[in-house]
């Protein structure tokens, strides 16, 4: 149960990128994005990890290494356990920056969206969705899913079991 709550909070939080992913590349209308705008979404995605990873002190990025390697080898890992551990380590500020970095990538994908797609959301959105709102809220789950979850072709990749 724990790994599906995270799996969920996960991919609801990646739900702009994935949102856009459900439709091929370039489609008309309100299909996805074009390839440059996918690009663009890898490189938003990239650069909000590199400055999440640069808030946190060397102690933290040690700890979210450990966290990161013993989630990769557990048999039954357990992503809430791992986000709350992560939430209790962070200082205030770190917690503040991630989100902060976050709130910054999601703003710039939604502008890219509404480029795409003007106000209308494609199909299968879910940035209005409570439970994406409220991931947004909690800076460790938000770190494991951006140290995690790398940015392919069409959209995030990886991540917790099923």
């Amino acid at each position: 149960m724990k790994i599906a709550t995270f799996a969920l909070v996960a991919a609801l939080a990646a739900a702009p990128v994935s949102a856009l992913a459900q439709v091929p590349p370039g489609a008309p209308g309100m299909g996805g994005p074009s390839s440059a705008q996918m690009q663009q979404m890898q490189q938003m995605h990239a650069a909000a990890r590199t400055k999440m990873l640069a808030e946190l002190s060397p102690a933290h990025k040690a700890l979210l290494a450990r966290i990161l390697g013993n989630l990769g080898t557990a048999e039954n890992p357990d992503y809430g356990a791992a986000a709350k551990e992560l939430d209790a380590a962070l200082t205030p500020a770190e917690k503040q920056a991630i989100l902060g970095v976050h709130d910054a990538m999601r703003k710039q994908m939604e502008s890219l969206m509404k480029q795409q797609h003007g106000d209308h959301q494609p199909p299968g959105g879910a940035m209005g969705h409570p439970m994406y709102h409220h991931s947004m809220n909690d800076p460790g789950a938000m770190l494991l899913m951006m140290s995690s979850h790398p940015m392919g072709p069409m959209g995030p990749m990886g991540g917790p079991p099923h």
